[in-house]
């Protein structure tokens, strides 16, 4: 009798092990199988970015000058000046003569190889028509000065065709990325030849802006009234020939000064096709600079070309300022073409309910359904926001989507209005 008791209460507690054993696995498994993971909403910004490369395009006068000129007084790199301000006061001296002389020797040179190589280069041809008039007026003036006797004014008008004519060769200059031709080397070397017999000493600013000692060339070129005219493939040839002459250890220096003006200006880059488009003109815009502190400037779209495989065209008009503004030409930046605050979520939350995108959330331990409208996404989290009156599916009876909540991210593992494990 002791014996078979004792096996029934050994049989009883392997029995009620087992089951045991049983019961545990069932829970282990029914936890892996339908455990729900859940995020927290969080209010946060989110902005949609497209990473260029950027020419910037300013209004700016600028005049060449000898190389090694030595001033007496010269106003400092960035300085804002006012128009008809001293900024240059330049020494004269045997050593101005012999600089003006070495350059007009190096133009003959040019201008042999020109002819050798039988250049013929059109780019830009309306802006170097437009620099021909300028020039014949600055000649008639000084002709008109002259003649008056009033030699007050000859130095501003010599300024003045100096410039126009250094203007007009950097439009097609060879050390632009279009060529120089025959005439315009001419007309060059005439003016430093009429420099080097008046040995002008004196410079004064044309327009107000800021002051700057580095000339690279696309000062007559890259300017607002030429932004129409533009298109990707001509922004992308500027690009390569920056990075082509940055590239070289010992490239040519242009000396000289200019004035660039701060108030207005224009940052220009070729991105791909389909982001924006002509109907995106006059939208506002946010240009992130990648390599100066991350600043970001506020604009508007100014000018949209499509271009081909290579990308389009867009052109940002600004009035924001920048650390160094007048010595950059080319910029890595980011064109952030929509930016807002809002409601995030992890992307892979959101499904479709009767053709409404919506997320699942835990309230009170239920699974609810929340219909939204998705503002911005980068594929790993959205922002989103809340149906209002005109968006399909909205009801007075829909839940509202607020910060913390609790988001359902295991969304196959849920339906709407089903109680949660754990729940209670």
């Amino acid at each position: 009798m002791g014996k078979k008791s004792k096996k029934k209460r050994n049989s009883s507690i392997h029995i009620i092990t087992i089951l045991f054993a049983a019961v545990c696995i069932a829970y282990i498994f029914r936890y892996f199988a339908y455990k729900v993971e859940i995020e927290m909403v969080k209010y946060d910004s989110m902005e949609n970015t497209i990473a260029a490369q950027a020419v910037l395009i300013k209004n700016e006068w600028s005049m060449t000058l000898p190389v090694g000129t030595a001033a007496d007084y010269k106003a400092n790199e960035g300085d804002r000046v006012s128009t008809g301000k001293q900024i240059l006061k330049i020494t004269k001296s045997d050593g101005a003569d012999e600089n003006i002389s070495l350059k007009i020797a190096k133009i003959n040179e040019r201008i042999e190889e020109i002819k050798k190589a039988e250049a013929d280069n059109a780019f830009f041809a309306a802006d170097q028509k437009k620099m021909d008039a300028n020039i014949q007026d600055s000649v008639n003036e000084i002709k008109t000065v002259t003649k008056s006797g009033d030699f007050s004014k000859l130095e501003e008008a010599k300024s003045e065709l100096a410039a126009n004519v250094y203007k007009k060769s950097l439009v097609a200059g060879t050390d632009s990325f279009s060529g120089q031709n025959i005439e315009q080397l001419m007309n060059e070397k005439a003016t430093l030849e009429q420099m080097q017999k008046n040995n002008l000493n004196v410079i004064y600013a044309r327009t107000s802006g800021l002051v700057s000692y580095e000339l690279d060339g696309y000062e007559a070129v890259l300017r607002p009234e030429s932004i129409q005219e533009l298109k990707a493939s001509s922004i992308l040839e500027i690009i390569n020939a920056i990075t082509e002459k940055s590239s070289k250890k010992k490239a040519e220096k242009i000396e000289g000064v200019k004035i660039v003006d701060n108030f207005e200006w224009y940052i220009a880059a070729v991105i791909p096709n389909g982001l924006l488009s002509k109907d995106d003109i006059g939208k506002a815009i946010l240009v992130r600079f990648k390599d100066i502190d991350n600043t970001v400037v506020s604009g508007t779209l100014k000018h949209f070309n499509e271009g081909d495989e290579k990308g389009s065209l867009v052109v940002v008009r600004t009035d924001e300022q920048l650390k160094n503004f007048q010595r950059i030409r080319t910029a890595n930046v980011e064109i952030i073409t929509k930016h807002e605050e809002g409601l995030i979520i992890p992307t892979k939350c959101i499904v479709e309910k009767e053709g409404i995108k919506g997320i699942f959330i835990e309230r009170s331990g239920m699974v609810r359904f929340v219909p939204i409208k998705i503002s911005i996404t980068d594929g790993k989290e959205t922002l989103v926001n809340n149906l209002d009156k005109d968006d399909k599916g909205y009801s007075s009876k829909n839940y509202v989507l607020k910060p913390f909540d609790r988001v359902i991210t295991t969304v196959n593992k849920v339906k709407e209005n089903q109680m949660l494990p754990g729940a209670f």
